[in-house]
């Protein structure tokens, strides 16, 4: 990114952690959620964004930058969601260690390597 736009990778990160995407405001609601992260350029550089989205609406409705994925990074994310409204039907995320005891007595999917 940093060559295509002639800026530095410092620059960017700034832009993308300063970023707050418009999330449109939903009615709380018991829902199901994806949860996923997703890293830009390396690892090593340490930024990253983990998104809860509502599989029915299709939309992000809580997220949160990261440097890595942690049970604090999840528990996080679930708070942003409780704190908003929301209760969890269930729930699709990759399998960490430590995450299942976060969502006790809510059904859990965890998605694997092939």
């Amino acid at each position: 990114m940093s060559k295509k736009y002639h800026h530095s990778r410092r620059w960017i990160q700034d832009i993308i952690h300063h970023f707050s995407p418009n999330i449109s405001t939903r009615k709380p609601r018991a829902v199901t959620v994806v949860i996923d992260a997703t890293y830009f350029g390396k690892r090593k550089d340490k930024l990253g964004l983990i998104v809860a989205k509502d599989v029915i609406l299709k939309e992000p409705i809580a997220y949160t930058f990261i440097v890595t994925e942690t049970k604090d990074v999840y528990r996080d994310l679930s708070t942003q969601l409780y704190d908003k409204g929301f209760t969890l039907d269930a729930v699709v995320l990759d399998g960490k260690p430590g995450i299942i005891p976060l969502f006790e007595g809510i059904p859990l999917q965890m998605c694997t390597s092939i």
